[in-house]
């Protein structure tokens, strides 16, 4: 027989029923369940995916750090697809970063 497993988030509350995100793709019967503290999250950060993915940006922002522009990424795009060896991508790899 075949292991099968599966990842599933969730919520235990403090009676200690587990409150899953999704429902497992399993199919009905007895199982084990591993439960890992997962890390928190800080403070005002969304939940989903995307939400994260922009606040997490609107914090980098904030902080000082500067994004490409568009033009700028179609440049560095267009830059790298030129290196046919790693030492000349580790030199523009080096440059993007400043040292």
């Amino acid at each position: 027989m075949s292991e099968m497993q599966v990842e599933v988030q969730g919520t235990l509350d403090a009676d200690g029923t587990l409150k899953l995100d999704e429902k497992p793709r399993l199919p009905a019967g007895r199982v084990t369940v591993v439960l890992r503290a997962a890390p928190a999250l800080p403070p005002g950060a969304p939940t989903d995916v995307a939400g994260y993915l922009e606040w997490a940006r609107k914090q980098r922002e904030d902080s000082g750090h500067r994004f490409l522009n568009e033009e700028e990424m179609t440049a560095l795009i267009r830059e790298i697809k030129g290196y046919d060896d790693e030492d000349a991508w580790d030199r523009a790899m080096r440059s993007m970063r400043g040292s």
